[in-house]
C-alpha cells in the first residue's frame, strides 16, 4: 500500500518534461529518472549517443542543437510548442572562457549568452499554456560557486547568475498559477566530464572539502529534481537549494578533510 501510494505521488504520466543539456552527465541522469516516473520527454543535447529506453505508451523526442547558435532555434522551438512542456528542466551549462576577470576582453563579455534564451520568444506560450493547466514545474541546475565564486569562473558565475535571476522571477510572477521555479545549487559532482578534465588526486582532493567528505553523484540530483516535478513539491517554490555536502560551510573543514 505505501509502495502504491509512493509510485502514484511520483508518478508523472501524462506530463510532458522538457530536459537541456540530457545528452550526459547530470542532465541525462535526471531525463532517465523523469522517464521512470513517466514522464514524456523532449531532451536537448549537443550529441545524442544513446536514446533512452522507454514503454511504447510514452513518446520521447530527441533534438540536437547548440544553445547558443540562434540559427539552430528554430526546430527546437516548434517541437517545444508542439508539445508544450508541464516540466523544465534548464540544465544545459554552454561553455565560457574561463580566465581571470582583468585578462577578460570586451569580446568576452560579448560572448556571454544565456543556457535559456531559446526560450525567451515561446516564454509566452509555455507559460499561458501552463496557467490553464494549474501545473508547471521549473527547475535550474546552478552551481553553488554562483555564492561563493571561484578564480578564473567571473563568465560562468555570470551565466549562472542570469539562469538563478530567470527562475526567481518565474516563481515571484507564476507561483499564484500552480506554477513553482526552484533552483538546484550543486557542489563537486563527479561526472564524464569531471573524470576527463580532473586528475584522480584533483578529484579526491575537492571531494573533501565539504562536511560529508565524498564527492555528489548525478543520482543525488536527479532524485531531488524527482521531487519538485511532483504535486507533493507544489508549497516548494523561489528556492535555492544547495546540494554540495555541506561545501558552503567549509570554513568547519580542516585542511585534512576532517570536521
Amino acid at each position: 500500500m505505501i509502495v502504491q501510494d509512493f509510485n502514484h505521488k511520483y508518478s508523472l504520466l501524462g506530463k510532458v518534461a522538457l530536459v537541456t543539456g540530457a545528452s550526459s552527465g547530470i542532465g541525462n541522469t535526471i531525463a532517465k529518472q523523469l522517464n521512470l516516473q513517466g514522464a514524456s520527454l523532449i531532451l536537448q543535447g549537443r550529441k545524442f549517443k544513446e536514446k533512452i529506453h522507454s514503454s511504447e505508451s510514452i513518446e520521447h523526442n530527441y533534438i540536437e542543437c547548440d544553445l547558443l547558435d540562434e540559427s539552430e532555434f528554430s526546430n527546437f522551438q516548434k517541437l517545444i510548442l508542439e508539445f508544450i512542456p508541464d516540466i523544465i528542466v534548464l540544465n544545459a551549462n554552454p561553455r565560457v572562457e574561463t580566465n581571470r576577470i582583468n585578462r577578460l576582453s570586451t569580446s568576452s563579455y560579448e560572448n556571454l549568452n544565456t543556457s535559456f534564451k531559446f526560450l525567451l520568444p515561446i516564454l509566452h506560450k509555455i507559460l499561458e499554456t501552463q496557467r490553464k493547466r494549474k501545473f508547471g514545474r521549473w527547475i535550474g541546475i546552478s552551481s553553488i560557486h554562483s555564492k561563493l565564486g571561484a578564480k578564473g569562473r567571473a563568465l560562468y558565475m555570470m551565466q549562472k547568475k542570469l539562469l538563478e535571476s530567470f527562475c526567481t522571477s518565474i516563481a515571484i510572477e507564476e507561483s499564484k498559477y500552480g506554477i513553482t521555479s526552484n533552483l538546484i545549487q550543486v557542489g563537486f559532482v563527479v561526472t564524464e566530464s569531471i573524470l576527463k578534465n580532473y586528475s584522480q588526486n584533483e578529484i579526491e582532493r575537492y571531494s573533501k572539502m565539504n562536511l560529508i567528505g565524498r564527492e555528489g553523484t548525478e543520482e543525488e540530483i536527479a532524485s531531488l529534481v524527482s521531487y519538485l516535478t511532483t504535486q507533493q513539491a507544489s508549497f516548494i517554490t523561489g528556492a535555492k537549494i544547495p546540494v554540495t555536502g555541506g561545501y558552503e560551510l567549509g570554513w568547519a573543514v580542516s585542511r585534512e578533510g576532517e570536521v
